[in-house]
């Protein structure tokens, strides 16, 4: 069965994979390197780091303070628990 929060991860992967000049990675959050978001892209040319949450499930101090480092090195960047979170981010 798979979690809410892989559940938001596959589709945010399958909306960006569904646009050109586009592409997401999934980065290994688990271990070691639990000190960075969950996924790394460009939609159309724009950079981005996104956390994705279950619904409901609220970001770490840590990772609030990635967001903010992202965005401040041009990065679009937030925690999202949803595809329409994700695409907020853009507009």
């Amino acid at each position: 069965m798979t979690n809410p929060e892989q559940i938001v991860v596959n589709a945010i992967i399958a909306y960006v994979n569904k646009h050109p000049n586009s592409f997401v990675v999934k980065t290994n959050t688990t271990g070691l390197s639990k000190k960075q978001l969950d996924l790394v892209g460009s939609l159309r040319g724009v950079p981005f780091w996104v956390d994705a949450k279950a619904p409901g499930k609220q970001a770490s101090k840590l990772q609030r303070g990635l967001v903010r480092l992202y965005r401040l090195g041009g990065y679009v960047s937030g925690v999202v628990d949803s595809v329409e979170g994700f695409r907020g981010l853009f507009y």
